[in-house]
């Protein structure tokens, strides 16, 4: 053991990191060849310097310390022995990832892709992996490219819309001369003059590309995960974008994206109090999920319910057609790092109740009361984890209302029919759709108005689709009804305005305004409106 340490030298650095740096416990291996020798050390070298500066163990006086401090690190081959990449072998880790097959008591948070075509186009089969693995909730980083002033083509998977794209800079925070510059990169990291591990001689300096860029946003958007792990993929993104320093003189957003990434400003975000002020901007973090409710204060219209990010539950009271928001009320506390579903009568008490999924994957009925509080939690159901769950009314026009879940990795929309007694009727529950996985699924309640229970969908692109209901539980084919959703925290299902047509509210994950969008009854919108700062 000693001869075959003293041959591998850094990769020592990363055994209590990283599983499959470890000599007795291979690195997975999807790309066909025998799995690793140790004196074939040097054909993973590529995985092991990116996977090195996401997490070398730190503060152990071996070799570097990561860029991550501690993050837990595993690595997966997706190359043959002379460096050619399988596009099956992506895909097959990439899966892998998503299915945890090292049975971490977490599931991945973060991938990092430092690999990529400039072919021209995507693999399919990249696109829907992607689509499942940030439908999943993982973070997804990928390095620009290395083409430089040779072109700026699309190198995917970086220019893949839900794919944070990252550039590499100099030491003087100019571009690196080779780092691909086009419309899709998203951040810009150093990637000139990197030091890392290599095997058998421990540490390689001066390396440089965006392969190095991307494995620091990584660590970066790890040690946001670890520190709140309620954070969502798309809150991750734009934490991370929220916070960059700003380009230098001179450098434009296809070189540099939003900025050049400062993880120590993106962890002080999260640790800062309400309303706080970071880099001169002015950021409120206060909530950290949004929804709609049915008339809860029997007014003739919906409120707005948001979940603060301590756990608190609030009210907002629509007061006007045009959807002003007087001061909220409290219905409950302890609800942080929950999910808020499908506000409404459940259990037909004649009182507004909620529906809320814990991190463990059981839903919980929380029924009303009499002064407008909400009750301890009642569970009605479990292993929700790989379902993303959309309420919409009645679905069915039984007169109780149902759940919409879409699994998370077959993209099969299912229809769950409420009991009118707080749960739902027992299996069989019929498939209603499919093709959903990579979409993020909307109740829209009533979108148009013709009395019966509608959804909205919206594609990777940000592209939004209007799914007029047939009242049976099935749905007409989808409608596009806007672009641009993608970078907003939306809730639907309910009439803000008073005319008995659902609406819906949108938080800019970036300017922190809540948006009021206005049903026209064609299932899209009038121009929105702001109802809401510092959100």
């Amino acid at each position: 053991m000693e001869e075959e340490r003293d041959s591998l030298e850094g990769v020592w650095d990363l055994v209590n990191d990283v599983p499959g740096a470890a000599i007795e416990d291979p690195v997975p291996d999807f790309s066909g060849a025998t799995p690793w020798d140790p004196a074939k050390a040097n054909r993973i070298r590529h995985g092991l310097r990116t996977a090195a500066l996401i997490g070398a163990t730190t503060d152990n006086d071996e070799f570097i310390a990561s860029a991550g401090w501690g993050n837990q690190v595993d690595f997966y081959r997706t190359a043959d022995d002379d460096g050619v990449i399988s596009s099956a072998a992506v895909t097959a880790a990439i899966r892998m990832v998503i299915n945890n097959p090292l049975g971490r008591e977490t599931s991945a948070k973060v991938i990092n892709l430092s690999l990529g075509t400039s072919s021209g186009a995507m693999p399919a089969d990249w696109k829907t992996v992607i689509d499942e693995a940030t439908a999943a909730g993982i973070t997804v980083v990928a390095a620009a490219g290395n083409s430089g002033d040779s072109g700026n083509a699309a190198y995917y998977p970086a220019a893949y819309g839900p794919v944070l794209s990252v550039a590499a800079v100099m030491r003087d925070c100019l571009r690196w001369p080779d780092s691909t510059y086009n419309d899709a990169v998203d951040l810009a990291a150093p990637g000139d003059h990197v030091t890392t591990l290599m095997p058998a001689d421990g540490l390689e300096m001066n390396l440089s590309g965006t392969t190095y860029a991307a494995a620091l946003v990584s660590a970066a958007a790890a040690l946001l995960i670890r520190y709140d792990s309620t954070l969502t993929s798309l809150q991750v993104e734009q934490l991370l974008r929220w916070t960059a320093q700003p380009r230098p003189q001179g450098g434009t957003a296809a070189e540099y994206g939003a900025g050049l990434l400062d993880a120590a400003a993106a962890l002080e975000y999260l640790q800062a109090p309400d309303c706080d002020t970071i880099n001169g901007t002015y950021l409120c973090p206060k909530y950290t999920q949004v929804t709609l409710s049915p008339d809860w204060s029997t007014d003739g219209r919906g409120e707005v319910l948001a979940l603060r990010r301590d756990g608190a539950l609030l009210r907002f009271n629509s007061t006007s057609a045009n959807a002003a928001l007087a001061t909220p009320v409290t219905l409950k506390t302890g609800l942080a790092g929950q999910t808020i579903y499908a506000p409404g009568d459940w259990d037909e008490d004649g009182k507004k109740d909620i529906l809320v999924r814990g991190a463990d994957g059981k839903l919980y009925l929380y029924k009303g009361t009499a002064s407008g509080g909400l009750s301890s939690p009642l569970q009605c159901g479990n292993g929700w984890t790989n379902y993303q769950i959309a309420p919409a009314g009645d679905l069915n026009a039984d007169g109780h209302l149902d759940l919409l879940a879409a699994n998370l990795t077959s993209g099969a929309l299912y229809l769950y029919r409420g009991n009118g007694l707080g749960g739902f009727l027992a299996a069989p529950y019929p498939q209603v759709g499919q093709g959903w996985n990579g979409w993020q699924l909307f109740g829209a309640g009533d979108g148009d108005g013709d009395g019966k229970a509608d959804i909205y969908g919206i594609n990777s692109t940000g592209q939004l689709y209007f799914y007029r209901g047939k009242g049976t539980g099935q749905f007409y084919a989808g409608v596009q009804a806007g672009q641009g959703w993608n970078g907003m925290m939306l809730g639907s299902g309910a009439d803000l305005s008073g005319d008995a047509k659902a609406d819906i509210v949108g938080v800019n994950l970036i300017t922190r305004n809540l948006y009021f969008y206005k049903a026209t009854g064609s299932g899209g919108f009038a121009a929105s409106r702001v109802i809401g700062t510092a959100w």
